[in-house]
């Protein structure tokens, strides 16, 4: 039997419940994405949320003392990557992330910037938050080899930033969005 592969990361069933193979006995592989961003990203994660904001003209959101750490992917350094993972025979768990962890407020000093009217609002801790999250990529490098030119984290954000731009000023685009995370 050929191997099936599949990736649980970006949305679940809203079952909450793993994926699993279609057929019995079917090999799957599961990637895990660590904190994948840039166009197209749901509003309410932390790149576009702060890009949403700034554009809008609202303060940026900063969640405790934003020292937190992510590790955060450009989506065009994952793409290959997946592709990559799904033409070899089916592996354990496999995490996919850039290996290195960036704090919210250099995000936020990033899109600050861009954008050089914007202020910071300062909330409240998020409730057991976790300091720093990175992946371990040891088995993604063994597998796939470094990243071919990574995009840097600025690079990255300003992307983000300016697919926002432009499709924010539709009220189409806005009114669907709306619609889609106010469920």
């Amino acid at each position: 039997m050929g191997h099936g592969h599949g990736v649980d990361g970006a949305r679940r069933p809203r079952s909450g419940r793993p994926l699993r193979p279609l057929q019995h006995g079917t090999d799957v592989t599961v990637a895990r994405l660590f904190n994948v961003y840039g166009p197209h990203e749901r509003p309410d994660a932390l790149v576009p949320r702060l890009c949403k904001s700034a554009l809008e003209g609202r303060p940026l959101p900063l969640e405790g003392d934003a020292l937190q750490r992510r590790d955060l992917t450009y989506i065009a350094d994952l793409t290959p990557r997946l592709a990559r993972l799904a033409i070899l025979p089916a592996l354990p768990t496999v995490n996919l992330g850039s290996g290195v962890t960036h704090s919210v407020a250099e995000v936020a000093e990033i899109v600050r910037r861009l954008h050089a009217r914007t202020t910071f609002e300062p909330l409240s801790e998020r409730r057991n938050e976790i300091r720093e999250f990175r992946a371990d990529v040891t088995l993604e490098r063994s597998m796939l080899g470094p990243v071919d030119r990574p995009v840097s984290l600025a690079q990255g954000v300003e992307a983000t930033y300016a697919w926002w731009k432009a499709h924010l000023m539709t009220d189409t685009f806005t009114e669907e969005l709306n619609k889609e995370f106010a469920r």
